[in-house]
């Protein structure tokens, strides 16, 4: 733990909340797909995801910190 905070947590935060936010976008955008906003909500997400590090790298990170699996080289 870093100053009270648990990186593992943050890491499990951050994967589950841009997935969730990817499928309530894209839900969205099914309903709506000619809304000009949901077609950019599409895309954000898509780029927050990557901004905060795909999918693979954050599950390498909680199974490095949460499960002590070795670090990939």
């Amino acid at each position: 733990m870093r100053g009270g905070r648990d990186p593992t947590a943050s890491s499990v935060r951050k994967l589950l909340g841009m997935r969730h936010s990817q499928a309530v976008s894209e839900f969205c955008w099914s309903i709506a797909p000619d809304s000009p906003y949901w077609n950019r909500m599409v895309l954000a997400t898509r780029a927050f995801t990557i901004g905060g590090g795909t999918t693979e790298v954050q599950l390498n990170i909680i199974a490095e910190r949460a499960l002590g699996l070795p670090r990939d080289p």
